[in-house]
Protein backbone atom coordinates (compact mmCIF):
# COMPACT_ATOMS: atom_id res chain seq x y z
CA UNK A 1 0.00 0.00 0.00
CA UNK A 2 1.31 3.77 -0.90
CA UNK A 3 2.18 5.96 2.05
CA UNK A 4 -0.21 8.79 2.37
CA UNK A 5 1.49 12.04 1.23
CA UNK A 6 0.11 15.55 1.68
CA UNK A 7 -0.27 17.22 -1.61
CA UNK A 8 -0.95 21.22 0.06
CA UNK A 9 1.67 23.60 1.12
CA UNK A 10 0.23 24.54 4.51
CA UNK A 11 2.81 27.51 4.90
CA UNK A 12 2.37 29.13 1.70
CA UNK A 13 -1.65 29.00 2.22
CA UNK A 14 -2.17 29.26 5.76
CA UNK A 15 -4.64 31.69 5.31
CA UNK A 16 -6.58 29.75 3.00
CA UNK A 17 -6.07 26.47 5.02
CA UNK A 18 -7.31 28.37 7.97
CA UNK A 19 -10.22 29.77 6.29
CA UNK A 20 -11.23 26.31 4.58
CA UNK A 21 -11.07 24.68 8.31
CA UNK A 22 -13.39 27.53 9.57
CA UNK A 23 -15.67 27.26 7.11
CA UNK A 24 -16.42 23.25 7.21
CA UNK A 25 -17.14 24.11 10.61
CA UNK A 26 -18.94 27.23 10.50
CA UNK A 27 -22.82 27.08 11.99
CA UNK A 28 -21.79 23.18 13.45
CA UNK A 29 -21.36 23.55 17.04
CA UNK A 30 -21.66 19.83 17.60
CA UNK A 31 -18.69 19.46 14.93
CA UNK A 32 -17.03 22.20 16.38
CA UNK A 33 -16.72 20.84 20.05
CA UNK A 34 -15.32 17.99 18.31
CA UNK A 35 -12.61 19.71 16.93
CA UNK A 36 -11.90 21.36 19.55
CA UNK A 37 -12.02 18.05 22.03
CA UNK A 38 -9.68 16.34 19.46
CA UNK A 39 -7.08 19.51 19.23
CA UNK A 40 -7.25 20.37 23.16
CA UNK A 41 -4.39 19.67 24.85
CA UNK A 42 -0.58 18.04 24.34
CA UNK A 43 -2.49 14.51 23.33
CA UNK A 44 -2.16 13.98 19.35
CA UNK A 45 -4.96 11.15 19.92
CA UNK A 46 -8.01 11.19 21.54
CA UNK A 47 -10.17 8.18 21.62
CA UNK A 48 -14.08 8.29 20.80
CA UNK A 49 -14.69 7.61 24.54
CA UNK A 50 -12.47 10.67 25.80
CA UNK A 51 -14.33 12.88 22.77
CA UNK A 52 -17.68 11.50 24.55
CA UNK A 53 -16.75 12.51 28.03
CA UNK A 54 -15.26 16.41 26.40
CA UNK A 55 -18.28 16.94 24.26
CA UNK A 56 -20.67 14.87 26.06
CA UNK A 57 -22.19 13.62 22.87
CA UNK A 58 -23.18 9.97 21.44
CA UNK A 59 -20.45 7.63 20.22
CA UNK A 60 -22.23 7.78 16.75
CA UNK A 61 -22.87 11.86 16.60
CA UNK A 62 -18.96 11.78 17.71
CA UNK A 63 -18.16 9.12 14.35
CA UNK A 64 -20.49 11.72 12.24
CA UNK A 65 -19.24 15.18 12.99
CA UNK A 66 -15.78 13.25 12.78
CA UNK A 67 -16.63 12.05 9.28
CA UNK A 68 -17.45 15.42 8.06
CA UNK A 69 -13.89 16.78 9.58
CA UNK A 70 -12.27 14.59 7.35
CA UNK A 71 -9.29 16.90 6.33
CA UNK A 72 -8.80 18.35 9.61
CA UNK A 73 -8.50 15.14 12.05
CA UNK A 74 -7.21 11.91 11.32
CA UNK A 75 -8.91 8.53 11.66
CA UNK A 76 -7.15 6.16 14.09
CA UNK A 77 -8.10 2.60 15.17
CA UNK A 78 -10.08 3.83 18.40
CA UNK A 79 -10.60 7.54 17.95
CA UNK A 80 -8.92 11.10 16.13
CA UNK A 81 -5.33 12.40 15.68
CA UNK A 82 -4.50 16.08 15.56
CA UNK A 83 -2.78 17.09 12.18
CA UNK A 84 0.43 18.40 12.84
CA UNK A 85 -0.08 20.88 10.43
CA UNK A 86 -3.04 21.93 11.81
CA UNK A 87 -3.03 21.88 15.90
CA UNK A 88 -0.97 25.27 16.18
CA UNK A 89 -3.91 27.18 14.54
CA UNK A 90 -6.74 25.49 15.88
CA UNK A 91 -7.79 27.78 18.53
CA UNK A 92 -7.80 30.23 15.04
CA UNK A 93 -9.68 27.93 13.06
CA UNK A 94 -12.65 27.86 16.17
CA UNK A 95 -12.54 31.20 16.46
CA UNK A 96 -13.74 32.05 13.23
CA UNK A 97 -15.85 29.14 12.99
CA UNK A 98 -17.83 30.57 15.26
CA UNK A 99 -17.54 34.06 14.04
CA UNK A 100 -19.10 34.38 10.66
CA UNK A 101 -18.15 37.83 10.61
CA UNK A 102 -14.65 37.77 11.33
CA UNK A 103 -14.47 34.52 9.01
CA UNK A 104 -15.49 36.92 5.90
CA UNK A 105 -13.02 39.38 6.62
CA UNK A 106 -10.11 37.45 6.41
CA UNK A 107 -7.95 38.05 3.52
CA UNK A 108 -6.87 34.94 1.08
CA UNK A 109 -5.31 34.21 -2.01
CA UNK A 110 -8.92 33.11 -3.18
CA UNK A 111 -10.91 36.39 -2.05
CA UNK A 112 -8.38 39.28 -1.06
CA UNK A 113 -9.68 41.95 1.09
CA UNK A 114 -9.20 45.18 0.75
CA UNK A 115 -8.57 47.15 4.09
CA UNK A 116 -10.31 50.69 3.18
CA UNK A 117 -8.39 52.09 6.34
CA UNK A 118 -4.82 52.16 4.71
CA UNK A 119 -3.33 55.02 4.03
CA UNK A 120 -3.65 56.80 0.26
CA UNK A 121 0.05 55.82 -1.34
CA UNK A 122 1.46 58.41 -4.20
CA UNK A 123 3.55 56.95 -6.91
CA UNK A 124 6.14 59.22 -8.23
CA UNK A 125 8.40 58.68 -11.46
CA UNK A 126 11.89 61.05 -12.13
CA UNK A 127 10.79 63.16 -14.98
CA UNK A 128 13.19 61.67 -17.37
CA UNK A 129 11.14 58.47 -17.42
CA UNK A 130 8.54 60.95 -19.41
CA UNK A 131 10.37 61.09 -22.51
CA UNK A 132 9.53 57.75 -24.07
CA UNK A 133 10.91 57.25 -27.88
CA UNK A 134 8.83 55.14 -29.91
CA UNK A 135 10.65 52.28 -31.84
CA UNK A 136 9.18 49.86 -34.67
CA UNK A 137 10.13 46.22 -34.83
CA UNK A 138 12.86 46.68 -37.66
CA UNK A 139 14.68 49.17 -34.34
CA UNK A 140 15.86 45.92 -32.71
CA UNK A 141 18.25 44.22 -34.07
CA UNK A 142 17.28 40.92 -33.93
CA UNK A 143 14.44 41.60 -35.67
CA UNK A 144 16.42 42.93 -38.44
CA UNK A 145 15.11 39.80 -41.22
CA UNK A 146 11.50 41.85 -40.87
CA UNK A 147 13.25 45.36 -42.68
CA UNK A 148 11.65 45.96 -45.56
CA UNK A 149 8.80 43.20 -44.72
CA UNK A 150 5.82 45.65 -43.56
CA UNK A 151 5.75 47.53 -46.97
CA UNK A 152 4.63 44.13 -49.05
CA UNK A 153 1.94 43.16 -46.00
CA UNK A 154 0.17 46.58 -47.08
CA UNK A 155 -2.84 47.18 -45.23
CA UNK A 156 -3.56 45.15 -42.16
CA UNK A 157 -6.95 44.16 -40.38
CA UNK A 158 -6.93 44.45 -36.35
CA UNK A 159 -10.19 44.46 -34.25
CA UNK A 160 -9.98 46.36 -31.70
CA UNK A 161 -12.59 46.00 -28.89
CA UNK A 162 -15.34 44.80 -31.36
CA UNK A 163 -14.25 47.65 -34.00
CA UNK A 164 -12.55 46.75 -37.45
CA UNK A 165 -9.48 49.20 -37.97
CA UNK A 166 -7.14 48.89 -40.70
CA UNK A 167 -4.05 49.73 -40.19
CA UNK A 168 -0.98 50.53 -42.12
CA UNK A 169 2.14 48.05 -42.26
Amino acid sequence: MAAHVPVTDLLSNLPDQVVNSAKLMAGAKQRQSVFEAIYKGQKQEKTVREIMDITGLTQIRILNEGKKLGPLVEKVSKGFRKKKELAPHYKKILSLARDKKKLNKVPTKVSPKINSSASRVTVSFPISTGNAVPITVEDIDSFSKAKGNAKKLGRVREELGGVDKFLDA
